[in-house]
């Protein structure tokens, strides 16, 4: 996720801002990496830091849990959608493709066809708190929570041409 991440940063801003954006990162964090996405959630609940970056579904998650610390760590922190009078917030998505020698090829056409159904994106986002890639799809009342954000639209094809290059920026900032 943080190298897409720096991709975006890279496609925005070139080189020198993603190397100073990875280092400051680098230098304030509270801790040695550890865990995923809700474990930096309950650090910050926790007091260990002060910011996380996150995935918003992950908050979900938490905030869904069926332990009670979870959700408590959830409503302990806020939500902040990166980037909103510029380029919009850094969007992970969820992908399928068919690969070339597919011997179903109508087949999994029809199932992307049928993954990107409005009805199914509806449903999926409101299983995974994730947002719908479908245009037209109405945030769940717990997205809506979160508040409204702009996000960033580089194309997914300029964001693989970055990659690369993102690793390196990780390892000159001392990223673990």
């Amino acid at each position: 996720y943080n190298q897409s991440l720096l991709a975006s940063i890279l496609a925005a801003e070139g080189p020198d801002a993603a190397l100073a954006w990875a280092k400051g990162v680098t230098a304030n964090m509270a801790r040695p990496p550890q865990g995923n996405d809700r474990d930096q959630v309950r650090s910050v609940a926790l007091g260990l830091g002060e910011l996380a970056v996150v995935n918003t579904y992950y908050l979900g998650l938490l905030e869904n849990a069926d332990d009670p610390k979870d959700r408590a760590a959830r409503a302990a922190v806020g939500v902040i959608f990166p980037n909103q009078s510029g380029r919009g917030a850094h969007v992970n998505v969820s992908g399928a493709g068919i690969v070339k020698g597919a011997k179903n090829r109508p087949h999994a056409v029809a199932l992307l066809e049928f993954l990107t159904s409005k009805k199914i994106q509806a449903s999926y986002q409101k299983m995974t708190s994730e947002f719908a890639v479908a245009e037209g799809i109405k945030p769940e009342p717990l997205q809506e929570k979160w508040g409204t954000f702009k996000p960033d639209l580089t194309s997914l094809h300029e964001l693989a041409g970055h990659q690369e290059e993102a690793v390196k920026i990780f390892d000159l900032a001392g990223w673990k």
